[in-house]
């Protein structure tokens, strides 16, 4: 089980700013579904881990991934970096459906 701080507005209702949520180190073959929230590193910053909550898969793995915020300016996610790599994935909560 690993630990983050929630920094900034952008899983806002979900998650507030100084928010601490734990997720499952991910692991190879780890099933990621619709709604489940991971964190992963930033596509184009150096060192600095995202969370946000997958919207979108597609069949080559490839992950799209969105802040909670309605907000589109309040979160820096797919809408700006594009699809990730499932193999990008540090942790994962899985969606309570």
């Amino acid at each position: 089980i690993l630990s983050f701080v929630i920094r900034g507005c952008s899983m806002s209702p979900t998650y507030i700013d100084g928010d601490t949520i734990t997720l499952q180190k991910i692991h190879p073959g780890q099933s990621v579904d619709v709604s489940d929230i991971v964190v992963f590193m930033h596509p184009l910053k150096k060192d600095i881990k995202l969370i946000k909550r997958v919207t979108k898969i597609r069949c080559d793995s490839k992950l799209f991934v969105e802040g909670d915020n309605p907000d589109v300016l309040s979160t820096d996610d797919s809408h700006n970096f594009g699809y990730i790599n499932k193999s990008d994935l540090v942790a994962i909560k899985k969606s309570q459906k």
